[in-house]
């Protein structure tokens, strides 16, 4: 489970209601860490499907344990 200390640094860039119902409880605090820092370094906003679930995947999903997100980055400029 992810502590407040890590939702707090999350915040504004990831939301408990952005990563699905269930997901301030059982996200997981190493996984959270890994998505920030993959976030800042591509600099480019995430728009998240899924997060957190409790079904709608196989059997051993990642997004059960709190240890996966489904998304796309919002735009890919161009330098």
């Amino acid at each position: 489970m992810a502590k407040l200390s890590t939702w707090k640094m999350l915040y504004p860039l990831f939301k408990p209601k952005n990563l699905g119902k269930g997901a301030y409880e059982n996200m997981q605090d190493d996984f959270l860490l890994s998505l920030y820092k993959f976030r800042v370094a591509m600099d480019n906003p995430m728009i998240v499907h899924v997060g957190y679930a409790t079904s709608g995947h196989s059997r051993n999903s990642f997004h059960y344990q709190g240890r996966a997100i489904d998304f796309y980055f919002k735009y890919n400029p161009i330098d």
